[in-house]
């Protein structure tokens, strides 16, 4: 009687376990191209980002119109405490895409506090994409001993929330869905 009560308790589980992960919400939110950091010559990655955090191959999009800004290596600074990482904030300069300094607005101070506060490894490079003129999105690369993990966030509601990473991307455009 214990085996079958068993083997029911170990199938219920299982079935219960299938329903979350299937409904887990897989929804498109956008679309992204990228390009692998190491070639020169190397092949657009196009891709659709889901609400699941994964993403997939997609055909090419019309990319909404996007700005780039690229914070300097040294506005971020890292350091050990006890086990982990913590990065301080230090600076805020910012350049645009032809590499001249700008000037950052609330939203992307506010970003980079975020970026600071939420990121438990050394900060390697840290983009802002702003879209359509309303919408911010973080594009980090990460200084990780074995891969160069590239994660996208939106910047909503004071935090970043992450999308989708890759390794050793860049990121070149977004399209909405």
């Amino acid at each position: 009687m214990k085996r079958i009560l068993a083997a029911l308790l170990s199938f219920a589980l299982c079935l219960a376990l299938l329903f979350f992960v299937r409904n887990k919400s897989d929804e498109p939110i956008l679309h992204v191209a990228l390009k692998s950091s190491g070639e020169q010559d190397a092949a657009y990655v196009y891709e659709t980002v889901y609400a699941s955090g994964k993403s997939r191959a997609c055909d090419a999009f019309t990319p909404d119109t996007c700005v780039f800004y690229t914070a300097d290596y040294a506005d971020f600074d890292t350091s050990a405490l006890r086990s982990h990482r913590v990065n301080t904030l230090v600076a805020t300069t910012l350049y645009d895409s032809v590499g001249n300094v700008v000037e950052p607005n609330e939203t992307m101070i506010a970003m980079m506090h975020a970026a600071a506060d939420q990121i438990d490894h050394a900060i390697f490079d840290f983009q802002i994409i702003v879209v359509n003129g309303q919408r911010y999105f973080a594009f980090v690369k990460l200084n990780v001993n074995w891969w160069d993990p590239c994660t996208l966030y939106e910047y909503e509601g004071g935090e970043l929330r992450e999308l989708a990473q890759w390794d050793n991307m860049r990121l070149l455009s977004i399209g909405f869905i």
